[in-house]
């Protein structure tokens, strides 16, 4: 879980050795876990930009049904026979 994480994920992109528990150094990061960093955070970004259009959208789509079926009570209202 710790490694999925945001901070993790964007201190590996330009890290060059890991660090243990204790504070010790561990093993060397390689390229390819940089690369993998960098991928894992623009494939999470790119999907809360997907989520967060895709609810902007709808809500939109919300707004513009409510004022449709205000317009339509107004148009109702001063053209109906009482």
């Amino acid at each position: 879980m710790h490694t999925r994480s945001l901070r993790y994920l964007k201190a590996m992109q330009v890290a060059k050795v890991r660090f243990n528990l204790d504070g010790s150094q561990a093993d060397e990061v390689t390229e390819e876990q940089r690369v993998f960093a960098a991928n894992s955070l623009h494939e999470y970004f790119k999907k809360a930009a997907t989520q967060r259009k895709e609810k902007e959208a709808a809500e939109a789509a919300k707004v513009a049904e409510a004022q449709k079926l205000e317009k339509l009570n107004q148009l109702a209202a001063k053209f109906s026979r009482d």
